[in-house]
């Protein structure tokens, strides 16, 4: 948001190593890793932001309720990417999970501009 893209990455990258070193949560480390993933996906780096949308889709599956509005998050996240590397199942995946991430009131607005 600050037009210090490089440097919030670098700096989410520190962070979520230090995380995942010190064993903190791992909903924690989904924040982070979904975080990392709309940076790169607002620089341009698709494929690398969907691995860490897999990964942050991963941590909350495991770790909280089906259908929870932070899981569609990183499944707009993870739609948006593919859909940025040209694959057709990424609209969808972000049709499917727009409604629950929007209705979410701790939705980022910057991630929503993203994945529209």
């Amino acid at each position: 948001r600050t037009g210090r893209t490089a440097d919030a990455m670098s700096e989410l990258r520190l962070a979520l190593e230090k995380m995942v070193e010190l064993k903190v949560l791992p909903l924690r480390t989904a924040e982070a890793r979904t975080a990392l993933g709309f940076a790169l996906l607002q620089s341009g780096e698709p494929t690398e932001a969907e691995a860490f949308f897999r990964e942050s889709l991963e941590l909350r599956r495991n770790s909280l309720i089906e259908g929870h509005a932070a899981i569609a998050e990183a499944e707009c996240g993870l739609g948006a990417a593919l859909a940025a590397q040209g694959k057709p199942e990424g609209r969808l995946v972000v049709e499917r999970s727009l409604p629950r991430f929007r209705a979410w009131g701790l939705a980022d607005p910057v991630y929503l501009a993203l994945v529209r």
